[in-house]
């Protein structure tokens, strides 16, 4: 049995070349990092999303289910007689589902993108808001 000496250099390589692939291979597999902030009294969920488009954003909710569906257009191409050296910028359509901790209220939820990031304000229904009991 022949022993294999372990390179972690050449680990790297590898773990970086099929991270590559497989952004490259997907075009669908785009980011929006997500923050989820908890008040008394609701939920802020601010997505980043830059160069996105207020119209292009389908935002759901049921089941305490949140699906935020977005989509960043490819742009203008690139000039005649030029090709691509390096391309990070990415385009298409990007889906976020997650479950929420509590249900909210719906109707009094708020939705604003400016400067590439949405902002969701949404309500915590009554009966999961915390109340104070007081002894007697």
């Amino acid at each position: 049995m022949a022993l294999t000496l372990w390179e972690p250099a050449s680990l790297r390589d590898a773990v970086s070349k099929m991270f590559e692939e497989n952004h490259r291979n997907s075009g669908q597999a785009l980011l929006m990092p997500i923050d989820v902030l908890e008040t008394p009294d609701e939920l802020i969920i601010r997505a980043s999303f830059p160069g996105g488009n207020k119209e292009k954003f389908d935002i759901n909710y049921q089941n305490e289910i949140l699906s935020i569906k977005a989509e960043l257009p490819q742009g203008n191409g690139h000039p005649e007689g030029t090709r691509f050296l390096l391309r990070e910028r990415a385009f298409g359509q990007v889906t976020r589902s997650f479950k929420l901790p509590f249900p909210v209220d719906t109707d009094r939820a708020k939705a604003e993108y400016l400067d590439g990031v949405l902002t969701l304000t949404l309500p915590k229904q009554e009966a999961v808001k915390p109340r104070s009991i007081k002894v007697n």
